[in-house]
């Protein structure tokens, strides 16, 4: 899904991909739920905001998170 797509939802990319795994958890099997999550995982670990998140912690302040 594109920047532009995320911020038509008003939505950060992780949030959206929460809810879909919770849609999606009803009627899949525990083996694809557990697969995507895995690729929820490694997209949201490259995020601009997955690197502030750990600096901010590292340097003890509070993050300050844009979204991408």
């Amino acid at each position: 899904m594109s920047m532009s797509t995320q911020l038509l939802l008003g939505e950060m990319y992780d949030d959206l991909l929460h809810k879909v795994m919770l849609d999606r958890g009803q009627e899949a099997s525990l083996d694809t739920m557990l697969n995507f999550e895995t690729e929820a995982l490694v997209q949201t670990a490259m995020t601009r905001d997955n690197l502030e998140g750990t600096r901010a912690f590292f340097e003890k302040r509070e993050p300050m998170f844009t979204g991408e």
